[in-house]
């Protein structure tokens, strides 16, 4: 290994220069974005709509819970009859198959989204008798019987009898 060592005085040595780096397009600056926010959630609503037509007993019958709102989380459901929670009934319909006379009532549903729980408006359902509702009704109605006609012969002669 062997070393170099210059030795000049500093008599004659010229003063350090500065050397600048050749052109060099400046650094960029990178700008950082604002933070972003969550855009604001609507607030949650709730409504309860129901299958078409009267409800009859006898037939089936669908209330469906309509949601808007709430954020993102995934909603969860609790049907009610008259105030009182339906046990089990948890799903955005409550299906009734066959509808009862004893199903009548006012029915709501309970959403769940995040830590927010709101109750839907209630929805009355009158469930009517199915003979009622399918069976015209016979008040001031008058039957006729209308026999069947049938021919005879008389001889030569053709006999209308009834």
């Amino acid at each position: 290994m062997f070393f170099f060592i210059n030795t000049v005085s500093s008599s004659t040595a010229p003063p350090p220069t500065t050397v600048s780096p050749p052109n060099t397009a400046p650094t960029p600056t990178i700008a950082t974005p604002p933070p972003t926010t969550a855009p604001p959630t609507q607030p949650l609503t709730a409504s309860v709509s129901a299958s078409a037509g009267p409800p009859s007993a006898g037939q089936d019958y669908t209330l469906t819970c309509f949601v808007r709102g709430g954020g993102t989380s995934q909603p969860t459901f609790q049907w009610l009859r008259n105030g009182r929670e339906l046990r089990g009934e948890t799903s955005i319909h409550l299906f009734f198959s066959p509808l009862a006379l004893t199903d009548s009532g006012e029915y709501t549903c309970m959403v769940t989204v995040g830590s927010t729980t709101i109750t839907s408006p209630g929805l009355n359902i009158s469930v009517t008798s199915k003979s009622s509702s399918k069976r015209p009704s016979m008040s001031n109605s008058r039957i006729f019987l209308i026999p069947k006609s049938r021919y005879l012969h008389c001889g030569n002669v053709r006999c209308h009898s009834c």
